[in-house]
């Protein structure tokens, strides 16, 4: 999350993180509520009150008022308290937003983690999410195909996650290739973190971050 909210910052995208202080059964060690900037995004957080579902009512209330502040809204994760209220208010408030789902859509996760709760709520809550989503980022053409196994029909692109690269990794490029010849083609991901969406560099993006049951 963090590589890709740096790499759009870079790219002159005006980029803010909004999460809970969830951190499995304990909690970040963060500020809540004020904006603490790093590697040019500007993250917000607020404390959950219940698990699992990271239930968090004073993100709720601060998308609300804030949602149209922004262009686009990225949320990361469905299956999760944070992620949903995100797209209803987007959505209510006449924001485009685009779902990362994390590839907890694939068809292993979806029949042997918690598959009566994730039927449940795919029937009545996350299908409206996915569906009336501008777009769903996958990161590999296999969770897309697997993800569109389900009864969902919303355009998919598949970026890859971003890796940072230091100096020492960007001289070593090639390397593999030539260890390696009998790979055919060429492959690798961006560096930068820049997610292409085509959108102005002058806009804001928000980026709800949050957990899931899986």
């Amino acid at each position: 999350m963090k590589a890709l909210a740096a790499g759009m910052a870079r790219h002159g995208v005006e980029v803010h993180v909004i999460a809970t202080d969830d951190n499995g059964p304990g909690r970040q060690s963060v500020p809540l509520y004020q904006p603490i900037t790093e590697d040019g995004a500007v993250y917000r957080f607020f404390p959950r009150q219940i698990r699992p579902y990271t239930c968090s009512l004073p993100l709720t209330t601060w998308l609300w008022a804030h949602v149209r502040d922004y262009d686009l809204v990225h949320i990361h994760a469905v299956f999760s308290y944070c992620s949903t209220v995100a797209a209803w208010i987007a959505a209510a408030r006449g924001v485009p937003y685009i779902i990362r789902p994390l590839g907890v859509l694939n068809q292993w996760g979806m029949r042997n983690r918690r598959p009566w709760l994730k039927k449940i709520s795919f029937r009545l809550i996350d299908r409206f999410v996915l569906e009336h989503a501008a777009a769903i980022q996958y990161t590999s053409i296999s969770e897309q195909r697997e993800a569109e196994e389900l009864p969902f029909h919303t355009p998919g692109v598949i970026v890859p996650n971003p890796v940072p690269l230091d100096d020492s990794a960007t001289s070593a490029r090639g390397h593999f290739r030539r260890r390696r010849s009998q790979f055919p083609g060429s492959f690798g991901s961006g560096s930068d973190g820049h997610c292409g969406t085509g959108e102005s560099h002058h806009r804001r993006r928000a980026h709800p971050h949050h957990g899931s049951f899986e």
